[in-house]
């Protein structure tokens, strides 16, 4: 059943991976086509103007993605096997196993093309469109042609986030009734069309920056102007890069609300103050650690078992709790049982915190421990005199035997996980044929809390035995930190080289506004300055959309099953504030603005 889950589990990962790789190639490729458009405006106005079709000008771009679209699908099958090849011999040590031997499946390589050439042939759909309703007149004056209105785009958005957070809403609902496929194919899709809605509003609010930039110096001014009149340019970039940063924040949100559900939940199974040495070497290792920690206290503690296939526990009569006894919401009175019970000694007496019993147990009286936290019926269980100690023999169509002695509850500041809950005198465990199992658990006292440091030097010792470790209650522990650092550094090396292939593409296309600025002596620096602001300005607005794009599908699903929510704001702050201020800082670095021998090259050729 496990291997099957991991076996889902990676198919549906390997799914949301294809359906992210599919997004930002046609994002990333709808960009640069835009671009080669804008840049071809004249030669596409001669087809026209002698007599080429709208049909086949966008038959053009066609053509174009489909053979771009088949080189790069084969350039990556093969970079793809060079580097498995290349991977091979290093991946059993870093797996840590042993891995077969790589296999060269030629079937396997058919769903990467397709996913590529689909890629690139859904980035020609709008670009080819345009082409084909771009007027003749428009084409030969080469001016940038009309953007459609960004209100509209705004709608369409809006309305794609809120299908979106229905979807996600009604998959999580369904993923609690059990239906696991639909579930997870309503939240994917949830999640993807969130990701093209908010990219969607992206022009309107490029329109709105536009207004506010009149107040900006210069280079601001200049980038803003050219990233919100250049929208088909800006916009399947500034989505790209959100759609990488709203997948980083999703799993972010996912990670520490499900921290904060387990810390909420979190129970000590020792005190602050103990290490416990458990597995086969037990016996032997406690000692050692105990010595090597310079502990106060300690005690081999088993619990006790009858003969097999027998079992046993112990019932407090009067106490009962309610349990739901089948799926139909049907509940039942069950008499309180405690599992976990030892014999008592004066060791085990100091290490539960229990030495106020010891008369008890000289008296022949079972001692039951508890706690106050979130036991029921507590003040019945204190008024208890007797227990039951019940023995259910191999034949369980035959009723139990019961036995009653006398008992005493005893409140400590920890009960169960650890430790046990009963203590029972050794004359009664010999009377009923009670014996200790024969694995143990070794627990010690220390003179202070236990530190990370501790755990680490007791299982030093423990790790010369076999199959024995070290551990401690030192607290929720929050084991995806590592993880979470990856993807943000992951997300933040994606967003910064899209956010470059998008000044490359805006160096390429605004070759007349640097000419312009090269005519009235504007320094190099100045041009430099511009290209930073032009990726402060995509990177912002992605990084902000990608908050909320993140946020939501998760938001949905947690609201759903009534668990917390918390905002990752190490997640967040990389998208808004890291995210800007690295792609400034490459784009300052790394730009490269058009040298001044080479602005008016070419000019009738081309442009």
């Amino acid at each position: 059943g496990q291997l099957a889950s991991m076996g889902e589990s990676t198919s549906w990962t390997i799914l949301v991976l294809g359906a992210l790789a599919l997004i930002e190639a046609a994002l990333v490729a709808s960009a640069a086509f835009a671009v080669s458009i804008r840049r071809r405006q004249r030669e596409l106005g001669l087809l026209a103007a002698t007599g080429a079709t709208p049909r086949q000008l966008a038959g053009t771009v066609v053509a174009e993605a489909a053979l771009l679209g088949m080189v790069a699908c084969g350039a990556g099958i093969i970079v793809g096997l060079l580097g498995a090849l290349a991977l091979t011999p290093f991946l059993d040590e870093l797996t840590q196993r042993r891995n077969p031997p790589l296999v060269i499946d030629a079937a396997g390589f058919v769903g990467p093309a397709v996913i590529g050439f689909l890629a690139a042939m859904t980035a020609a759909v709008v670009p080819a469109r345009t082409v084909a309703r771009l007027p003749v007149l428009v084409s030969l004056s080469g001016r940038r042609p009309p953007e459609a209105p960004a209100r509209r785009n705004l709608r369409v958005g809006l309305g794609a986030v809120a299908v979106s957070v229905a979807m996600t809403v009604a998959g999580a609902g369904m993923r609690m009734n059990g239906d696991g496929t639909v579930s997870l194919l309503l939240m994917i899709g949830g999640a993807v069309l969130g990701t093209l809605g908010f990219g969607a509003c992206g022009p309107w609010l490029l329109e709105r920056l536009e207004r506010v930039a009149t107040r900006l110096p210069l280079p601001g001014r200049i980038a803003f102007r050219d990233a919100a009149r250049a929208r088909s340019r800006s916009s399947p970039i500034v989505t790209a890069v959100l759609a990488s940063f709203a997948a980083t924040i999703a799993l972010g949100t996912w990670t520490v609300s499900r921290d904060a559900a387990n810390a909420a939940e979190w129970q000590p199974w020792l005190y602050p103050d103990q290490v416990m040495i458990r597995g086969a070497g037990a016996p032997a290792a406690g000692p050692e650690v105990a010595t090597a920690l310079g502990a106060i206290e300690s005690a081999a503690i088993a619990d006790l078992t009858v003969a097999q296939p027998s079992y046993f526990w112990i019932e407090v009569p009067g106490v009962t709790y309610t349990v739901n006894i089948d799926e139909g919401g049907g509940t039942a009175e069950i008499p309180m049982q405690v599992q976990k019970s030892v014999v008592a000694t004066p060791e085990i007496l100091a290490i539960v915190r229990a030495g106020a019993a010891a008369a008890d147990l000289d008296a022949g009286r079972v001692v039951i421990l508890t706690d106050l936290r979130g036991r029921p019926n507590v003040d019945a269980m204190l008024t208890a005199d007797e227990v039951e100690i019940v023995i259910q023999g191999p034949n369980e169509l035959e009723p139990p035997t019961r036995t009653r002695y006398p008992a005493t509850v005893i409140v400590t500041e920890l009960a169960g996980g650890a430790l046990p809950e009963a203590l029972l005198p050794a004359s009664v465990a010999a009377e009923l044929g009670l014996e200790p199992w024969p694995e143990q658990d070794f627990i010690m006292r220390l003179d202070h809390e236990v530190t990370e440091a501790d755990v680490a030097e007791a299982a030093a010792v423990a790790q010369r035995f076999v199959d024995t470790y070290a551990d401690a209650a030192l607290g929720p522990q929050r084991p995806d930190a590592a993880f979470r650092l990856v993807m943000i550094a992951l997300a933040l090396l994606f967003a910064v080289s899209v956010t470059g292939i998008a000044i490359a593409l805006g160096e390429a296309e605004s070759r007349p506004e640097q000419r312009s600025l090269l005519a009235l002596g504007a320094d190099p620096q100045l041009r430099r300055r511009i290209v930073a602001a032009r990726a402060a300005v995509l990177t912002l607005l992605a990084g902000v959309l990608a908050v909320p794009a993140g946020l939501l599908p998760v938001w949905g699903l947690l609201s759903s099953v009534d668990a917390p929510f918390v905002v990752p704001w190490l997640e967040v702050a990389g998208a808004v504030a890291l995210l800007p201020l690295l792609a400034v800082a490459s784009a300052a670095i790394l730009s490269r603005p058009i040298p001044d021998w080479a602005a008016f090259r070419g000019i009738g050729a081309r442009e």
